[in-house]
């Protein structure tokens, strides 16, 4: 049987300016990217057409990052828990956590 790992959390980030957003909204064909400080600039009524394009990115390139949990979880074929960890208030600043 394969096992999977499953990470679920809830936290948040402080994005940095250069993060990349891209165009996800239906109506276009190709993919446009832009930066958060121009995301910020956007009317609201546009900004739902885009997301973080990699998470990967925008979490490393935080100015803040912290979760309130975070569970990791192994799950065989059967979607059965076969492991549970669980870590709360992590937080990580550019300077320091408070």
């Amino acid at each position: 049987m394969a096992e999977k790992i499953v990470v679920e959390f809830s936290g948040y980030m402080v994005l940095d300016d250069n993060t990349m957003f891209m165009r996800v909204s239906d109506s276009v064909d190709s993919r446009s990217f832009i930066t958060a400080k121009q995301w910020l600039a956007l009317d609201d009524e546009y900004k739902n057409e885009y997301a973080i394009h990699s998470m990967e990115h925008a979490m490393s390139d935080a100015q803040e990052l912290g979760w309130h949990h975070s569970d990791i979880l192994v799950e065989d074929e059967s979607v059965k828990e076969v492991y549970s960890s669980r870590t709360y208030h992590v937080c990580r600043r550019r300077m320091r956590c408070s």
